[in-house]
């Protein structure tokens, strides 16, 4: 048996962080209404948080938002032709290098 235990769909931690992002008073959730967010790196830490969060205020407050989560691109430059029929209105993404 495993020592960790998953409560519904998330764990309960990260179900805690989102509703504490979702009651925030410094996001104006409303003008996200609507738009369309890109979120790259979506398949780690922080992208991942940022896509679920979203998708939680989309469901909470009833936003329309589209969200393109992009989850893995070994090169290439965010700041280069990005095919998407529709353009974002919110970008999210962090450059790492391993070493800097």
């Amino acid at each position: 048996m495993s020592a960790y235990k998953v409560v519904g769909v998330m764990p309960d931690v990260i179900q805690a962080e989102i509703e504490d992002i979702l009651g925030d008073q410094n996001i104006i959730w409303g003008e996200l209404k609507g738009s369309t967010a890109l979120a790259t790196g979506a398949k780690g830490l922080i992208g991942s948080a940022l896509a679920r969060a979203l998708r939680a205020g989309n469901k909470r407050y009833g936003l329309n938002i589209n969200i393109v989560a992009h989850t893995r691109q070994t090169h290439g430059d965010i700041r280069s032709e990005f095919p998407m029929e529709v353009p974002p209105d919110y970008i999210s993404h962090k450059l790492l290098r391993n070493g800097e």
